[in-house]
């Protein structure tokens, strides 16, 4: 029980010490822009995409998918990379497009999850965008055909700093289509004054 108690205060002083950072990380993410940028001329032309992530990263890929969906109105759909084998599998081929959020964790068998699944997509001749960190560049660069890195933080800031260069995407993506990012089409925004 006392093991416990340290271990938690060590997870907790570390995001302390992550969320003071976080100026930091995020302003070192929007200097990808330019890279995102050029990314965004080959998503714009895709018809669907696939947006992985594993644990604390299924957000992430739920959100990029939301935000593509409505600035570009292309299909894209945030899964679970755990989920990959039981159908969404079946979806993927040489004209599929995935984007995989395999930033690292600290756990070596999602780490190890990542890269089964990244070669199983690899193997189907899918185009892979990975976002990973720093570190991690050696890893990937093989199973990936674009890369972007991102700096490394603990698991529940590294969402923050994984969704920037995400939204940027979408952003210029949606640029790219010709498409008004102030004005997406059907989206209802709504407020309920008390």
């Amino acid at each position: 029980m006392i093991q416990d108690s340290i271990k938690y205060k060590e997870i907790h002083d570390k995001m302390i010490k992550d969320i003071l950072l976080l100026p930091g990380y995020v302003s070192q993410a929007l200097l990808l822009k330019k890279q995102i940028e050029d990314l965004s001329s080959i998503v714009s032309q895709q018809k669907s995409l696939i947006i992985l992530g594993r644990k604390t990263q299924y957000a992430t890929a739920r959100e990029t998918a939301l935000k593509i969906k409505e600035l570009s109105y292309i299909h894209s759909e945030g899964l679970m990379a755990g989920e990959l084998k039981h159908g969404p599998l079946a979806l993927i081929d040489e004209k599929a497009f995935v984007i995989f959020i395999a930033t690292e964790d600290d756990d070596d068998k999602v780490f190890s999850a990542c890269v089964s699944s990244l070669q199983q997509i690899r193997a189907r001749g899918a185009k892979i965008l990975v976002v990973a960190n720093k570190e991690q560049s050696n890893l990937f660069g093989e199973l990936a055909d674009y890369l972007v890195l991102v700096p490394k933080a603990s698991q529940w800031v590294q969402m923050i700093i994984n969704i920037v260069p995400m939204q940027l995407l979408s952003y210029f993506v949606a640029c790219k289509r010709g498409l008004n990012v102030d004005r997406p089409r059907n989206l209802a925004k709504s407020v309920t004054v008390v």
